[in-house]
């Protein structure tokens, strides 16, 4: 848990100084898009070797060599001086966080199997809550116009040490000995059908929190003319209830089923994006943001759950196809947004949401699982 919550520090700092960036740089929304398809583009060039990767060398080795590269990476895309080197070092941002989120849902899901309980909900809730801590790091940082090099920077350095100590402390054998995450059976290459639902439904909740990482700011600067830490903060609140929906998410699985949790929770999320996208004052859509956020909160962890919990095929595979689904979605879903904003303005580009979030309501079934870890932790 303490891992899940270090990892999203230094990429939420980043995300309140995109607008900073963009306007250093003079880019346009379509060449700021194109900058963000970067860090899909690292996951193209990673996730084939990843899976293979963490079954030779061990999950604290992946964690480790994943940490420092990450940290490393974040604060050169800061640092950019063009187009083109942003887009470089995005590339690197996305392979090394894969790198790293590959190996924490792996553990927590092989936890949840060998210790009968339920803590991937709690995950990534300190994930959520690291991303909002890092958020609200880079806001009030910018508030005081800490520059963003700056600012992104040392939270990084800070973070190392901290980061280090974590993966040498945590449980985890150099080379993993649980037993489902290998398999005499050869890898399917095409997820099956099962597999294939569980993945769109992550990737349009992915879509929607990586939309809402890269322009809640922005949207809130061109809508409402938000500046500083008022265009920041919505993206905090959203992190913030989505940390609160993880936290509980557990309890509602064990209870509620996971079926049932996920329709509310995407019904709630649909309201959220409508709200905010019709409201007429910034104190209105920051409630949006706040409902869509909680909306989204218990997508990812329970496909996560579901996924590495399918028949025939090696967790570690299942989840790397999902990781590599999910996270298409997250980092190719807003320079989408960028496109159409840039033909159009931000607000038409962020309703590509409202059809994305309608079908994964609709998936919400793909999540049914036999309740084989019945224990909260």
């Amino acid at each position: 848990m303490a891992a899940f919550f270090i990892q999203p520090i230094a990429f939420g700092s980043w995300l309140p100084r995109i607008p900073d960036v963009q306007h250093r740089l003079d880019l346009s929304s379509a060449e700021l898009a194109t900058a963000l398809l970067g860090m899909p583009l690292g996951i193209l060039l990673i996730l084939p070797f990843a899976s293979k990767a963490l079954i030779r060398l061990g999950s604290k080795c992946i964690m480790a060599i994943g940490f420092v590269l990450m940290l490393l990476s974040m604060p050169l895309a800061v640092w950019s001086v063009n187009h083109l080197m942003l887009l470089t070092t995005l590339a690197f941002v996305g392979a090394t966080t894969t790198l790293v989120l590959l190996a924490l849902n792996v553990e927590a899901s092989a936890t949840e199997k060998s210790n009968g309980i339920l803590i991937l909900g709690k995950c990534h809730g300190f994930g959520s809550f690291g991303l909002m801590l890092g958020s609200l790091i880079g806001t009030s940082l910018a508030a005081f116009s800490i520059p963003a090099a700056l600012a992104v920077t040392s939270v990084a350095i800070a973070l190392f040490p901290v980061a280090m100590m974590n993966i040498y402390t945590l449980p985890i054998a150099d080379v993993p000995s649980v037993p489902y995450l290998k398999t005499n059976k050869p890898i399917q290459r095409i997820p099956d059908k099962r597999l294939l639902g569980i993945a769109l439904f992550a990737f349009g909740i992915a879509m929607t929190e990586g939309a809402m990482a890269d322009w809640s700011a922005v949207y809130l600067r061109e809508i409402f003319d938000a500046r500083g830490g008022a265009a920041g903060i919505g993206f905090t609140l959203f992190a913030a209830m989505v940390t609160v929906g993880r936290f509980i998410g557990d309890y509602l699985k064990a209870n509620c089923g996971a079926v049932p949790t996920t329709r509310i929770c995407g019904a709630t999320a649909l309201l959220g994006i409508i709200i905010t996208l019709t409201a007429s004052t910034i104190s209105v859509a920051y409630i949006g943001f706040m409902l869509l956020g909680f909306g989204v909160s218990v997508g990812y962890p329970f496909a996560i759950s579901a996924a590495a919990n399918l028949p025939e095929q090696p967790a570690s595979s299942n989840v790397a196809t999902l990781t590599f689904i999910a996270l298409l979605g997250f980092l190719t879903g807003p320079p989408l947004i960028g496109f159409i904003a840039d033909i159009t303005n931000i607000r038409v580009g962020l309703m590509v949401l409202v059809p994305v979030l309608t079908l994964t309501l609709f998936l919400t079934r793909e999540l049914e699982e036999k309740p084989t870890v019945p224990n909260v932790a």
